[in-house]
Parts: C-alpha cells; sequence; structure tokens
C-alpha cells in the first residue's frame, strides 16, 4: 500500500484506531462489554470498519446466533415429553423467529437511513429475546433443555447492536 509516496505492508491485525472505536462503541454496551469486544474483534471485517460497518457486523453476529438458537429450540420442542417444556420451546423459537426478522428489518431500514425505525425494530428484536428469557426463568434451569445462558448471549448480541445503531443516530 503506498502513503504519501512511502509503501507499507498491509497485515491482518487491528490498528491502534481499529481498537479505540471498538473499545468505545463497547463501553457503552453496558453489561456486554467482553462479548462486544470479542464479537467485534472476531470477525476480519472489523478491520478498518467504520461505525456503519460495525453495526452491520453487529446485527449479522445477532441474527446468526438467533438462528441457531431458532433451530436449537425448534428441535427440543420436537423432542421433550413434558408438555409445559414444550409449549415453552415452540414459543421460544417462534420469539426467536421474529427477533431475527425484526433484527433483519432493523439493518434493512438503516441501510435506508431511518436509524430511528431501524432502532425501533431492534428494539422489538430484544424485547422477544427477553420474553423467551423470562419464560425460560419461569420454567427453572433444572426443567428448561435449552440454556439461559444461550438466551442471554442473543439478548447481548442484540443489546451491542442496539448501541451501535444509537451511536450511528448521534
Amino acid at each position: 500500500m503506498r502513503i504519501n509516496g512511502s509503501f507499507f505492508k498491509v497485515n491482518a491485525s487491528f490498528t491502534v484506531q481499529d481498537v479505540e472505536l471498538i473499545n468505545k462503541v463497547c463501553s457503552y454496551a453496558s453489561g456486554y462489554t467482553d462479548l462486544c469486544r470479542s464479537t467485534l474483534t472476531a470477525r476480519p471485517e472489523s478491520r478498518a470498519a467504520d461505525l456503519t460497518k460495525l453495526m452491520t457486523l453487529s446485527v449479522d453476529n445477532a441474527v446468526a446466533y438467533g438462528r441457531g438458537n431458532h433451530n436449537e429450540v425448534g428441535n427440543l420442542a420436537t423432542k421433550v415429553p413434558d408438555t409445559t417444556v414444550r409449549r415453552m420451546m415452540v414459543y421460544c423459537r417462534d420469539l426467536y423467529k421474529e427477533s431475527n426478522e425484526d433484527a433483519l428489518d432493523a439493518m434493512g431500514v438503516a441501510n435506508l437511513g431511518s436509524l430511528a425505525d431501524a432502532l425501533r425494530r431492534i428494539s422489538e428484536a430484544i424485547t422477544g429475546v427477553q420474553q423467551c428469557g423470562a419464560g425460560l426463568e419461569k420454567l427453572g434451569r433444572l426443567r428448561s433443555p435449552f440454556a439461559v445462558a444461550t438466551n442471554e448471549k442473543q439478548l447481548g448480541l442484540l443489546n451491542i447492536a442496539s448501541v451501535l445503531i444509537t451511536l450511528a443516530l448521534k
């Protein structure tokens, strides 16, 4: 790469500026700072990413994880003999599906320049995951075949996306 007449070797590591932006963004992700840093730095696309690109990556991370959760609770719903547990798995499966759709919609409207609408839609996605979490808590950790921590990670990923959308609004 040539900058100001000099050649520089381009490497795949993060620059100080990249890490500073990610650290700044993640400092706003209260309760999810470590998850924020680990997910944003894990993607090669994060290198030299601006706020908009980090926002896209955070939604991608949340949706990918949410799809896994949707599939897992869907599979569990067909296998558990307890009808109460089965109903909760179906409930969470449906909430994850809606949450993923809301997150994708948020990214779509953000790309069209409507960040306020994107924030509203990502908030709806968060609400769906919170409702699943509340149901899992009621069911109890001993009865639920789906880990509450898995739901919490999904909630964290969506909250990180919310932080990035909020920062982009400013």
